[in-house]
């Protein structure tokens, strides 16, 4: 028998030979642990069945008897495994409930201090906790934790919860989520609102796990697509009469989603909601606070229309946020975080695997040759509710710039070093960010007889093989050949 000694916290975790000699099947593929766990406890039950066959009588052969001697160092050697899993398990069952736990801090504080029963602030304070969600305001097939904390749903139907979270004219609210389990969509909608169904209605402003915000029905390209795992914030703003709505992933700003005519009143509240099909979702955070008493949001630009920038420098970071580029391609750039990391993307701006971010000092701006900082920054949000301890809430890319190549070139460096084989052929390499392969393309036409680029466009598939495009720049070319027939 090993035990678990958790007695602090009223808990005292038991584990015999016999809880698991006879494993049940938990319903779920096994993970590495398991498989490790299992092959032990098999080996745990022949010995079980050799020391009972010995205790019969039976005289046991020279191995099975070594069999029977390892029994306790096996079983030493499960319980270590199973009880280590526990305490990983309880520590997540801890952080779940830190709230609850510091509220009981404060009680026990309060009584110490104090003396008796908690006064009337304690009373009022056990009542629905802010920013939770709402027990009382969810479709009937949503289940809500008890702490407010979680909210999930195995429908596969479109359900929703409010947040114990207002945001009424002239304030600024956001939270911060979880995904924990499949498709979610979350934003902020009228307290009176359908909350299944956000962003169907003109006055619901959703963005979703696909990488489409959506408002009046109206469904867009909008940010990046999200699972689980990642954590999402989002931000509301309504500041004379305008709604300025954001949203971030996994502390990386996403931009302005919305910026529209505030038409809700001054007497009507928005109200976070979280909404999905067949899903899991954690709160992380939830703040609200008038205006006047909201952080700024110092440094964050979005260019409108994007700005076209050549790479000074090879960039490429383990980092799947991040976008690889070699010097000398074309970038569009569409926001500055004022944080040292600019987003961009090469052509399409709807195919989230076409952009990342990547450092200030890895491109230089065509239409002009100032710093990125110093153009003028569109509309922003207040930065309210940061998902992690920071002094704003769009937070950069993690520093991963030193994993990057650090090879400035020279402009001069950026034009072609061979003379065109094919009118055009340069700058429409250029125009696919794929002037690195020029001598390879002008090889590739010289053999196969290409006078123009619209022959390579029609062959573009023996085209890329012949360069041995990657799978990003294969999907340029195969949108760039589409097109043009």
């Amino acid at each position: 028998e090993c035990c678990l000694d958790c007695s602090t916290f009223g808990l005292n975790l038991t584990l015999r030979e016999r809880s698991f000699l006879l494993r049940k099947d938990g319903g779920k593929a096994p993970d590495k642990h398991d498989k490790e766990e299992m092959k032990l406890e098999k080996k745990l039950r022949d010995i079980s069945r050799l020391r009972e066959r010995e205790l019969e009588g039976e005289v046991l052969e020279k191995l099975q008897r070594e069999k029977v001697l390892r029994r306790s160092e096996l079983f030493q050697e499960v319980a270590e495994l199973k009880l280590r899993r526990a305490e990983k398990q309880l520590l997540k069952i801890f952080k779940q409930h830190t709230p609850t736990f510091q509220d009981k801090f404060w009680d026990l504080e309060f009584k110490a201090l104090y003396g008796g029963d908690t006064t009337e602030e304690t009373e009022v304070a056990s009542g629905p906790t802010f920013g939770a969600f709402d027990i009382d305001c969810c479709d009937d097939k949503v289940t809500i934790s008890a702490d407010g904390s979680r909210a999930e749903s195995s429908a596969m139907q479109w359900l929703g919860v409010q947040l114990h979270l207002a945001v009424r004219e002239g304030e600024v609210g956001a939270f911060a989520v979880e995904v924990l389990e499949g498709l979610v969509r979350l934003g902020w909608a009228p307290q009176s609102s359908r909350i299944g169904e956000l962003g169907a209605d003109r006055s619901s402003y959703g963005f979703g796990g696909t990488g489409k915000k959506v408002h009046g029905g109206v469904f867009e390209t909008y940010g990046q697509p999200f699972k689980a795992g990642d954590e999402i914030h989002c931000e509301a703003e309504r500041d004379g009469g305008r709604l300025r709505i954001g949203f971030a992933k996994n502390s990386k700003p996403l931009g302005i989603a919305f910026d529209v005519v505030d038409n809700l009143g001054t007497g009507t509240s928005l109200a976070g909601v979280v909404c999905g099909r067949g899903f899991k979702a954690r709160l992380i955070s939830a703040e609200a606070m008038p205006l006047e008493e909201a952080p700024i949001l110092d440094g964050f630009v979005e260019y409108d229309p994007a700005r076209l920038a050549l790479a000074a420098r090879n960039f490429s970071a383990e980092d799947d946020d991040c976008l690889t580029m070699w010097a000398g391609e074309t970038v569009n750039v569409i926001s500055d975080d004022g944080k040292g990391w600019l987003f961009g993307y090469f052509l399409d701006p709807e195919d989230p695997d076409d952009g990342g971010w990547f450092p200030v000092d890895a491109v230089q701006f065509v239409d002009e040759g100032d710093a990125p900082s110093a153009a003028q920054p569109q509309a922003t949000l207040s930065a309210v509710g940061s998902p992690k301890p920071s002094d704003d809430m769009w937070d950069a890319p993690p520093p991963v710039a030193a994993a990057a190549s650090t090879h400035a070139i020279e402009p001069s460096s950026l034009e072609p070093t061979h003379a065109e084989a094919v009118e055009g052929l340069a700058d429409w390499l250029r125009g696919l960010s794929l002037q690195q392969y020029q001598e390879r393309a002008i090889k590739w036409c010289q053999e196969m007889g290409a006078l123009d680029v619209h022959e390579i466009e029609e062959n573009w598939e023996d085209f890329a093989d012949a360069l041995s495009l990657k799978r990003l720049e294969r999907n340029r070319l195969s949108k760039a050949a589409a097109a043009s027939r």
